[in-house]
């Protein structure tokens, strides 16, 4: 049996209330300025004037195998179903 780093990549949902634009698209331009590392830690902690939460999806994991110190054997995976399935990336 082996032993695995699993880096899970969860979809995270922000929300920025109240933007004024001329139109959806251009409101979610707007609203990606907002978007920054720092600002979501600080939503997810309730602590900023927007918010943000976890949208229950996982979109995808990278897996790497211990000790693979070239990550020779690392592979991205995709759940499919109620499973997981290796990611085009990983064949790139």
């Amino acid at each position: 049996m082996s032993k695995y780093d699993v880096h899970l990549f969860p979809v995270v949902r922000f929300t920025v209330r109240g933007s004024e634009a001329e139109s959806m698209e251009d409101a979610c331009k707007k609203a990606e300025q907002f978007l920054s590392r720092e600002a979501i830690k600080s939503a997810m902690c309730g602590g900023y004037e927007h918010g943000a939460d976890f949208a229950d999806e996982v979109i995808e994991a990278l897996v790497d195998v211990q000790g693979d110190e070239q990550y020779e054997h690392t592979r991205w995976l995709r759940p499919v179903g109620d499973g997981w399935k290796e990611h085009e990336k990983t064949k790139s």
